[in-house]
């Protein structure tokens, strides 16, 4: 088969050299990792850094938390002494009005169910009544 590349006029250094490739590509591909590696170390600096500080500043956040509760703590036990004296005598006084709110609703709700029993008796002579006049036919 014809070649429609004329190759007379070519010298050897036009020729495509595969060891100058692969030496090239060897080149190119150690400067990209040392690129790399150089990137990676400084990124692993910056996370080191970052954590140092972020440790320090929640030991720090830590420690002035726990010196903080032990003062509001005893304010709020204080606090809360107070509440619950003041809760025992207002409950004190809601207990009585409620227990003569329930007695005096008891009351009623029993009232209802007389009447609403007497209103079923009479029902049932009515029922009772028209079943036996039914059979005398």
């Amino acid at each position: 088969m014809t070649s429609s590349y004329d190759i007379s006029g070519t010298t050897d250094d036009d020729w495509f050299d595969l060891d100058k490739y692969k030496q090239a590509a060897q080149v190119a591909y150690d400067f990209s990792i040392g690129k790399m590696g150089k990137e990676g170390e400084e990124q692993r600096k910056g996370i080191e850094t970052t954590g140092q500080e972020a440790r320090s500043t929640e030991s720090n956040r830590a420690s002035e938390e726990r010196a903080t509760i032990g003062t509001t703590g005893t304010e709020q036990r204080a606090t809360l002494g107070k509440q619950g004296e003041e809760e025992r005598l207002s409950l004190g006084t809601q207990g009585f009005e409620q227990r003569e709110t329930i007695g005096k609703s008891a009351e009623e709700q029993r009232a209802r169910d007389r009447l609403l029993q007497q209103f079923k008796d009479r029902e049932e002579a009515r029922d009772r009544g028209q079943a036996l006049k039914g059979y005398r036919f």
